[in-house]
């Protein structure tokens, strides 16, 4: 017996949705309307933002940071703030890009159950 081709039709794994539903995800304007187009949406929403955070961390705020490290040196009150300033927005930019990262993860799960 050929283990190869055992089986009747062609392998579909779990990820792989039925060919009767598969005709309705292929179609961009009545995926919208389906609960898994609305999740699939919403991931790619939560993905771009996590890249819009990213961009603002690493070209606004990192520069900002760094050149407010180098004018640390002189002595003054206000530097000191400006530093702390920036350290609090980084780190607060970081938490918020973690719980975007935690949404990402629970829609691709609810996408993965649909």
């Amino acid at each position: 017996m050929n283990i190869a081709h055992r089986g009747s039709g062609p392998r579909r794994g779990p990820a792989c949705p039925p060919p009767s539903r598969l005709g309705r995800l292929a179609d961009p304007v009545a995926l919208h309307g389906t609960a898994f187009g609305r999740v699939l949406r919403g991931k790619v929403v939560l993905v771009l933002a996590m890249v819009v955070l990213s961009v603002v961390h690493d070209l606004v705020l990192g520069p900002r940071l760094v050149a407010a490290l180098a004018g640390a040196g002189n002595p003054g009150p206000s530097a000191a703030a400006r530093v702390a300033a920036l350290r609090r927005r980084t780190a607060h930019l970081a938490r918020i890009n973690l719980g975007l990262g935690l949404l990402v993860v629970a829609f691709g799960l609810m996408l993965g159950r649909m």
